[in-house]
């Protein structure tokens, strides 16, 4: 079984630049109903909605090895990064947990919440 991940815009365009440029995922299909993007050889469907409800969660996450380096990249492109009254993170909005894992949240145009984590323990994702 393999995994296929989803989200919703009501901006195809804008969502195209931002998961395509910004985030270096390949577009592989544009149709009136859905952009479709390569990530790491897992599909993401963005479904092209009149609006979108979005959730106050993560909707999309990815495992990365340098978020301090991944967070600058993507900021140079204008995206800003989430930052929370009740948590402690660093100026770019990175938060490190207990265990030393550390995470940053932006949402993309349409409101859809992505998180970048990089983990602290060997063997993890990233």
């Amino acid at each position: 079984m393999q995994a296929i991940l989803f989200a919703a815009t009501a901006d195809a365009g804008t969502s195209r630049e931002i998961y395509e440029s910004v985030l270096g995922f390949p577009c592989e299909e544009d149709t009136l109903f859905e952009l479709v993007f390569d990530v790491s050889a897992t599909q993401l469907r963005v479904r092209n909605l009149e609006t979108v409800v979005n959730p106050s969660y993560t909707t999309l996450g990815f495992a990365v090895t340098d978020i301090a380096n991944t967070i600058a990249e993507i900021r140079t492109e204008g995206v800003q990064f989430e930052f929370y009254e009740l948590m402690k993170q660093d100026h770019s909005g990175i938060r490190t947990a207990p265990d030393g894992t550390a995470i940053a949240r932006c949402k993309d145009p349409n409101g859809n919440m992505i998180s970048f984590t990089q983990y602290a323990a060997a063997g993890d994702p990233g």
